[in-house]
């Protein structure tokens, strides 16, 4: 089951890479108050996102599963803040 979902991760980060990159195209397209209100929407479910990892990630069953203890997944939400806050 890890192995498959190793494999699913990795395929779902090329997902988010390119997701990124489609959101910076589709900004630069914007007017200045048009984006403004995009990233604000952003930094809000980047806050939303902060406020529910407690209880997305404290069953034991999920981290049998291999997905994140809420530790982990608390470094590898402060490490993509920066992208998300952007």
């Amino acid at each position: 089951l890890r192995k498959t979902l190793r494999l699913i991760a990795d395929e779902e980060t090329g997902h988010a890479e390119f997701s990124l990159a489609l959101h910076e195209w589709c900004i630069s397209r914007l007017s200045n108050e048009e984006a403004a209100e995009v990233n604000a929407a952003r930094r809000q479910a980047a806050e939303q996102l902060s406020e529910n990892l407690p209880g997305q990630f404290a069953a034991e069953p999920d981290r049998a599963a291999g997905l994140p203890s809420l530790a982990e997944a608390t470094v590898l939400y402060n490490q993509l803040q920066p992208v998300l806050a952007a």
